[in-house]
């Protein structure tokens, strides 16, 4: 059946606003270590040692840059994405991509990793023949992808592997873009 009725459907007009856009929420507080790798280099790594969290092979007289490792814990609390899209056929990360793990005290990691997915190819069709102009690779997302990450959960305590299940079926086979700021 049809009906027609009077009102304003406000519809968002950017992709983004199709899709809730905060995966998780890991406060500083619960974040028990977080790892950095590029390929495989070590960039830094960092534990909780009580109350703070601290950089592990620090210098004997070297102080540890609290905004830094504050910069860090902020980009899980919480987890934010700006676009959205299917992974590709390829499981094992491209050679030297960019490594971020997030393990909480409850034991759920989250692991983000720099990932190109293929380009599909477009579908030659009779809509392609209009004059109407293509959108800009930065208009897709496609043209740059050192700002895609995909996302994988893991839990290794019975406290956090509900959560870990619940965000698996969220984020397994797709690759989420983050925010400028984020990833660098």
């Amino acid at each position: 059946q049809t009906y027609l009725v009077r009102g304003y459907v406000g519809v968002p007009l950017s992709r983004v606003g199709w899709f809730e856009t905060q995966l998780t929420e890991i406060a500083e507080a619960d974040l028990a270590a977080i790892k950095a790798t590029a390929g495989e280099v070590e960039r830094f790594s960092i534990k909780r040692a009580g109350s703070v969290l601290v950089p592990e092979n620090l210098e004997d007289g070297d102080t540890p840059d609290t905004q830094k490792i504050s910069a860090a814990a902020r980009i899980i609390r919480p987890l934010r994405f700006s676009d959205v899209r299917q992974s590709s056929n390829e499981t094992a990360p491209p050679k030297g991509s960019k490594t971020l793990v997030f393990s909480s005290k409850d034991g759920l990691t989250l692991t983000l990793t720099s990932f190109e997915a293929a380009k599909t190819a477009a579908v030659a069709d009779d809509t392609e023949k209009t004059s109407e102009p293509k959108p800009t690779a930065s208009e897709t997302g496609e043209g740059d992808d050192t700002r895609w990450v995909r996302i994988s959960i893991s839990s290794t305590s019975t406290d956090s592997q509900e959560k870990a299940a619940e965000l698996e079926k969220r984020v397994g086979g797709f690759d989420f873009r983050l925010s400028s700021t984020d990833y660098e």
